[in-house]
């Protein structure tokens, strides 16, 4: 009776018509049978064109350890569910371009793979690594990586009485690329390495209350080091790090703990891929702008970089639309879990999708896709070069740790991002946004991106929402100040052309105004 009820609606696949985001909805499940949408993978039949995505269920009403299988035949615009794969979970979809076979791999206990010779619509199914007396393997749908002759894959160990997310330990399962993948014998894992306290920066005051990663990516630096990026949880810090363990060369090869790296979204599950025609990485994550809400999940960025460990936000995707405030659209809008592949100068996307009816932006009642085309065409933005910046009310001064923030306080900058470290800005009094003989006053030299550092409400205030057409946009420097809440500072940009005369207000910018940046 629940397979035919997921069947249903299932069937009723197509564009959501009452969004402005142009999601094309492969299921929709009903809120009140409390089953909820997970793990969203996706593959493409490079050959026929045909798509392949894959779900899970979760929630009181829902049985864990199935995928759900479903096909579109016109480009993502409409799909159908075709087939349960039984006894899998957590799992990720890889289409091998060489043998012509689809691969389907996770578990939450045992880690399981399976196997289709038709592209989704029957499978083969093992376990290969049978989760040992007192503990399980856990994972969510992250990359396959074929690297140096090996295809690897991210998994967390831990022991049975799972504390989320401090019992979980960091490990590779891979084989050689030549082998049978369905064989338990081809298959090999690293030692755990279970996350350490001491890996955290000593400036990070105060110190993250639960630390702990997950979802690890297997990923290769562009010298061919395979690393693994995981997931991290930093509350009460906004959550854009990662954790990156780097994996030795050897032919039984271990992790060990590399370094903290700035990634916006790093907070919920992401996936990194390299494009084989730049060289460069990208992914798909939840920025979250505003440390008040660590779990925020109702952004959807595009980010970009050239060595996996500096990341820059291009362009913002998805935002929330329904015009709630913003406390109800991060309690109940999630735009997260996204699989996502290249195909051609697009990048095809699905999401674990709460939104329009979910009753928590964890608990998603849909599954939804997405295109981006000639994502190619996104650049990193440079910074205009300013001719003029006159005005009054504040003092010229660099941005670095240590420097006052504000003229009439004693509060100075901390862990400002090292690659704006040096700027000038605009040292306001405390309380900007109250005085009214501030005056910040703009012509623009050479043409690129303006910034402005300013609480994270104020992106809001000002408007800032880029599926609406206005000017701001996201970044990914942020920094604190040394008031007794070490208040969170974010940079924001806004495209400026050679010549123009702008003004930056403060009406609308908070407590701490908006200092420019230049």
């Amino acid at each position: 009776m629940i397979f035919l009820f997921l069947l249903l609606c299932a069937a009723q696949a197509r564009r959501l018509v009452d969004s402005s985001l142009e999601l094309n909805e492969i299921i929709w499940q009903p809120e009140k049978t409390e089953i909820y949408i997970g793990s969203p993978s996706i593959a493409r039949n490079p050959e026929t064109g045909v798509l392949v995505a894959s779900a899970d269920r979760f929630g009181h009403g829902a049985h864990p350890g199935n995928v759900s299988i479903f096909h579109s035949h016109d480009n993502g615009l409409n799909w159908k569910l075709t087939v349960w794969v039984v006894g899998n979970y957590w799992a990720n979809l890889h289409y091998n371009d060489t043998t012509k076979v689809l691969w389907l791999l996770g578990g939450m206990k045992d880690i399981r793979i399976a196997s289709s010779k038709d592209f989704g619509f029957t499978w083969s199914s093992s376990t290969l690594f049978p989760a040992p007396t007192g503990h399980v393997f856990n994972t969510g749908p992250t990359p396959m990586l074929y690297a140096n002759g090996k295809v690897w894959r991210g998994i967390e160990y831990s022991q049975s009485h799972v504390v989320w997310p401090l019992t979980y330990e960091a490990m590779l399962i891979y084989a050689d690329q030549k082998s049978d993948l369905m064989s338990p014998s081809s298959w090999k894992r690293t030692p755990p390495v279970k996350f350490q306290r001491s890996w955290i920066p000593h400036d990070w005051t105060p110190q993250p209350s639960f630390p702990g990663y997950l979802e690890g990516n297997a990923v290769q630096a562009p010298d061919n080091q395979v690393y693994e990026f995981l997931r991290f949880n930093t509350r009460p810090y906004a959550g854009n790090y990662a954790v990156a363990l780097k994996v030795s060369p050897s032919s039984s090869p271990t992790m060990s703990f590399h370094s903290i790296v700035k990634l916006p979204g790093g907070h919920t599950k992401f996936v990194i891929r390299r494009d084989s025609v730049s060289g460069l990485y990208y992914t798909l994550s939840n920025y979250n702008h505003d440390p008040k809400w660590q779990d925020q999940r109702n952004i959807l960025v595009l980010c970009v970089s050239e060595d996996l460990f500096n990341w820059h936000i291009l362009t913002t995707l998805l935002m929330d639309d329904t015009g709630v405030p913003l406390q109800i659209s991060v309690d109940y809008t999630g735009f997260h879990y996204v699989d996502w592949k290249f195909v051609g100068s697009s990048i095809y996307y699905v999401i674990r999708t709460g939104y329009r009816g979910s009753n928590s932006y964890h608990n998603s009642n849909r599954m939804t896709f997405k295109i981006i085309e000639n994502f190619r065409d996104y650049k990193v933005p440079q910074r205009a070069k300013l001719a003029t910046v006159t005005g009054h009310g504040w003092n010229n001064a660099v941005l670095a740790n240590g420097n006052k923030i504000f003229s009439n306080r004693d509060y100075t900058w901390k862990l400002v991002d090292t690659r704006i470290t040096g700027l000038n800005v605009t040292q306001l009094p405390g309380g900007a946004s109250n005085h009214t003989s501030i005056a910040i006053n703009i012509k623009v030299e050479t043409g690129g991106v303006l910034y402005i550092a300013a609480t994270p409400p104020t992106y809001y205030a000002m408007g800032g929402d880029s599926e609406k057409g206005t000017s701001w946009m996201f970044t990914n420097y942020a920094m604190q100040y040394t008031d007794e809440h070490s208040t969170f500072i974010n940079v924001y940009a806004m495209a400026v052309q050679p010549g123009q005369e702008l003004s930056i207000p403060q009406h609308n910018c908070g407590w701490a105004g908006c200092m420019l940046l230049w």
